[in-house]
Parts: structure tokens; C-alpha cells; sequence
């Protein structure tokens, strides 16, 4: 008898054993080895593009007299001077464009640029130029041009010069932090943007006959396309019925004009919430662009501010929400024409297609300023106004009428993504380390390891550090690199926020005890007395009855 209760103590005994392995690491997260070692490593002090900046800018003369190059006023910029040969072919496509116009001397000197890298500004030296001609005309893409023939230190092509590298094209630190304006109304940056567009109308029975995701492919995609870079854009088109700007319209004497108060237009954002119907990903930003079309008999509609009741001087037909986007005002009557006045189908098309410009070109502007490029035309007032009383302007820079902004511009606002982005994402992989040590049974996927190591991957590549084997990534090729900061970013972010790290989730080795110890403790101690127990029986029993066998 006393072997078969030690068989059944021993069994329980044995199960336990067996058991208690196959427990313990059931309670266990699952948890995966991150590139700790190669995620300390990252850094982008230490990187090639940790310093300051240095830029090179290209200075080509056409006249056959070398000059030196003159100096800069900022460390980290110098100016490099080229005499440029042009052949008879050339020469000729260069006096066509000068003769033609402003648009076409820039597309003919993009033909003759050899580096697309650098900024570069070309000296004409063109005899002919009339004495009003700008000191310096800013292209679309990357130059400038002067009709003088040669730049000396401390002439006005060469102030020009300085004032154009220096504020606009490369600006300085310095220069960043005076323009809290400017800041003040970039939407917040982020990976993923969608573009609404909405067609408010206050009364359905309005005539409305364009297709809306129509016109803004004829005028924004090219825009969009440009901008590809910066983030992924998401367009999508509605139209809102029995939609008002404000509740009240206020008539003129005459009646001829309709008038929305701007004070009554502050809550305008709180009220038209609704209008984010989509489901939004992860960290996606919505940008608005409202073109609001009132009831013919509130047309033409404009806003009107407190100070100006009295006057013209204050009316405006659109406002804009820093950071959110745009509200424009359609007007009905350019769009279908007046009833009461005969005009010629020719005249009313005309007329529609200068008002949707109008508008679409509201929206160009507001996106380019919600992206972080001032409005082009401020910009150019702004200049005009810091040029004093001369009647030669300074700077003129021209506008980008097929695709909405300038190269360099564009460049000024990659490299400044570039820089936050990768400073976040490093940032963000340090602190994943961080909170993994930290917390020892935080629950660590396989797919955030993978997500990890292929973000550490193209921080990789795109630091580029001495210790590295694989190939890097050209530092001049921007878009390539800022491309692969924005896949590093969002991998980062992925991980830094995967739903299983987070500390409801994890169990601490306290918490287990606490758990285990009610259950198994009271079981512990009666079966060890037990097994010892039925051990000194079945000895006791054997040594019995080997003496009664002697």
C-alpha cells in the first residue's frame, strides 16, 4: 500500500516538475533582441551632414574679361566664378528667349546648366537691357540672371546676390528664427496628407457645372506630383448642400453687394468639423480647401472686417486658416453670367474660366504656404517694400505658372524636412531602446524587430559612417535620401507605437509571484512532506521486511 501512495504523491510531484516549466513560459511576452549595439551607434552630430551646411554657388559670365570671385558674408557659403563658352546655336536660343521675355530667357538658360546641384547665377552682359531691368531676375529652377557683365565686391549684383543666397535660397540660421509668421501657418508636418476640397453650396439649386475632382487635376496635380517628395497626399473631392459662410448676409444701399461680418467667420473652423468624414491613418494631416458658393441673390458675397464697413478699401473674397487651410467665395454671376445683362457665350466662358483661376490659384497659394513657401506674392511685395525708393528693383523672382513653386524652393523645404525627419526618427529608436532596458518584460514582436532593423537600416545608408560596408546614398541626390528618411519615420513610428508596447501588457516578475504564490504555495508544503513522508515508509517497510526474510 505504501508504494502505491508513493507512486500518487510521486506522480503529483512529477506532473509539477513537468508542469511548472511549460507554465512559466507561457506567462512569459514574447520578446525579440533589437540592434541595440548598431541604434547607439546613430547619430546626427557625428554624420556627414551634422556640421553646417557648406553650399557652392556657380556664377557664370558670358563675358570673355575673368573675373575673381566675389566674397561671402556667410562661413558656410562660397561663390565659385566659371566663364561660359556658348556655341552659334546657343547664342542664338539665348537672344530669341532675351527678345521674348522673362519666362523664356529662364527655360533657355536651364538648357545650359551643366550642374543642377548648385544654385548658379548667370551674368548676361546684355547691352541692350533697359536701365529698369531688375539687378537680379530668380528663375523657376535653380538660377538667377543679371544683365550686367561682371560682379565686384560691394556693387548691387553682388548685394543681390547675398541678399538672394542668404535669405531665400540658402537661408541662415539667423533668418529661420525671424519668421514666426511664416511658421505660424504650416499645417503640422507630417508623413501622410489628404487634400479635401469642398464645394459649399448654400443653395443646391445653384447652377454649378464643373466637375470638381476635374479642376483640380487640371490645375493642382502637377503641383501635387512636384511636391511627392515631402509626403504622401491623398486627394478627395465633396460637395456640401445648404452650406453658409456665416449666418448673417448684410445688403449694401444699393443692394448690388452682399457683405459676411469677419468676426462672424472666428468660429468658422469649430462649425465645419464635420466635414473630416474620412477615416484618417495613423499621424495623416487633412489640409482644406473650401470654394464656397453663396445663392445668386447673395452675390457678388465678400467679407467685410469691423474697420471697414464704411469703405471698399477692406472687402476680401477669401481668408485662410493658419495651419488648416483655405475658405474662398465663388462668384455666381462670373460664373453663369447675370440674367439680366446679354452676353455672348464666348464672354461668359471667359469669364468663368479668369474666376476658377482665380480660385485654384487660392488654393495653390495657401498649399504652398501651409507646406512652408511663403506666398509668392507677398514674398515679392515684401521685397519691392525692403528696396526703398529706387526704381530698380532688386530681386523679381518669377512664378512657377506650370507646376505652382520653384525648384529652389523646393529644395529649401526638403532639406529642412530631411533635417527633422531623421533627427525624430533617431531620436525615436533611441527612446524604443530606452523604454525596452527599461521595462525587462515589455512585450517585444517580431514585427517590431523588423520594423527596427530595416529603419536602422536606412539611417544607415543615409548617415553614412565610416564603419558602414554597404554602399551610401549621394549626398547631393535629395530627393532620394529624403524619400528614405520618410520610410525610416515611419517604421520608427510604427514601432515606438505598436499597441503591444505599452505597459498595460507587460508582466513584472512581482506581479507573477503575486499571482502564483496563493495557488501553489498551499500545495508546495503538503506535497513535499508527503513525498518524504511516503519515502521513510517505503524504507522502513523494505528494511522490515528484509530482516524478516533473515
Amino acid at each position: 500500500m505504501a508504494g502505491t501512495r508513493l507512486q500518487i504523491v510521486g506522480a503529483f510531484v512529477l506532473f509539477t516538475l513537468l508542469a511548472a516549466p511549460v507554465a512559466w513560459h507561457l506567462t512569459q511576452v514574447e520578446r525579440v533582441d533589437l540592434p541595440v549595439d548598431r541604434i547607439q551607434q546613430l547619430s546626427w552630430a557625428a554624420s556627414r551632414f551634422g556640421g553646417p551646411d557648406n553650399f557652392h554657388v556657380n556664377i557664370y559670365s558670358l563675358s570673355s574679361v575673368s573675373s575673381s570671385a566675389p566674397p561671402s558674408s556667410a562661413s558656410n557659403v562660397a561663390y565659385v566664378t566659371h566663364n561660359l563658352q556658348l556655341n552659334a546655336k546657343q547664342q542664338k536660343a539665348l537672344q530669341t528667349a532675351m527678345t521674348s521675355g522673362l519666362q523664356a530667357t529662364d527655360d533657355v538658360l536651364e538648357t545650359l546648366m551643366t550642374d543642377h546641384t548648385r544654385f548658379s547665377v548667370f551674368l548676361l552682359c546684355d547691352e541692350n537691357a533697359a536701365a529698369s531691368t531688375p539687378v537680379l531676375t530668380v528663375g523657376k529652377y535653380h538660377h538667377a540672371w543679371s544683365s550686367q557683365c561682371e560682379v565686384n565686391k560691394g556693387d548691387a549684383v553682388h548685394s543681390a546676390i547675398e541678399k538672394l543666397v542668404h535669405m531665400h535660397v540658402y537661408p541662415q540660421t539667423d533668418q529661420k528664427n525671424v519668421k514666426p509668421n511664416i511658421e505660424s501657418k504650416i499645417a503640422r508636418r507630417a508623413l501622410h496628407y489628404r487634400l479635401q476640397f469642398s464645394l459649399l453650396k448654400e443653395n443646391p439649386t445653384t447652377p454649378w457645372n464643373e466637375d470638381l475632382r476635374a479642376l483640380v487635376d487640371q490645375y493642382l496635380s502637377r503641383f501635387v506630383h512636384k511636391v511627392g517628395a515631402l509626403a504622401n497626399f491623398t486627394v478627395e473631392t465633396q460637395v456640401v448642400q445648404y452650406a453658409r459662410l456665416a449666418k448673417e448676409v448684410t445688403a449694401s444701399a444699393d443692394g448690388t453687394e452682399f457683405f459676411i461680418n469677419a468676426d462672424d467667420l472666428k468660429h468658422f473652423k469649430s462649425a465645419n468639423d464635420f466635414l473630416d468624414t474620412s477615416v484618417l491613418d495613423d499621424g495623416e494631416q487633412v489640409l482644406h480647401f473650401m470654394a464656397a458658393l453663396p445663392d445668386t441673390k447673395h452675390a457678388p458675397l465678400y467679407i467685410r472686417t469691423a474697420d471697414h464697413k464704411e469703405s471698399k478699401a477692406g472687402l476680401a473674397t477669401a481668408f485662410e486658416l493658419p495651419g488648416w487651410g483655405i475658405a474662398a467665395i465663388l462668384n455666381p454671376i462670373a460664373l453663369n453670367g447675370k440674367p439680366s445683362v446679354a452676353s455672348s457665350d464666348e464672354e461668359i466662358a471667359t469669364t468663368k474660366e479668369r474666376e476658377l483661376q482665380r480660385v485654384m490659384g487660392l488654393f495653390v497659394s495657401e498649399f504652398r504656404t501651409l507646406l512652408g513657401a511663403p506666398s509668392f506674392t507677398h514674398r515679392q511685395r515684401k521685397e519691392d517694400a525692403t528696396s526703398g525708393d529706387t526704381s530698380r528693383q532688386i530681386l523679381l523672382f518669377l512664378p512657377s505658372h506650370t507646376d505652382g513653386i520653384a525648384d529652389w524652393e523646393l529644395d529649401v523645404i526638403m532639406r529642412d524636412r530631411f533635417t527633422k525627419l531623421m533627427q525624430t526618427a533617431i531620436e525615436t529608436l533611441q527612446s524604443t531602446v530606452e523604454l525596452v532596458e527599461a521595462l525587462p518584460e515589455l512585450s517585444v514582436l517580431e514585427r517590431v524587430q523588423t520594423r527596427v532593423e530595416t529603419a536602422v537600416t536606412r539611417l544607415e545608408a543615409i548617415l553614412c559612417n565610416s564603419n558602414r560596408e554597404q554602399e551610401c546614398v549621394d549626398a547631393s541626390d535629395r530627393r532620394s535620401l529624403l524619400v528614405m528618411a520618410r520610410q525610416a519615420s515611419e517604421l520608427t513610428d510604427a514601432a515606438y507605437y505598436d499597441h503591444t508596447m505599452i505597459r498595460q501588457l507587460y508582466f513584472p516578475q512581482e506581479q507573477m509571484l503575486g499571482v502564483y504564490a496563493p495557488l501553489l504555495a498551499p500545495l508546495i508544503l503538503p506535497f513535499l512532506l508527503g513525498l518524504i513522508r511516503e519515502l521513510k515508509r517505503f524504507k522502513a517497510k523494505r528494511a522490515a521486511k528484509k530482516d524478516k526474510l533473515q
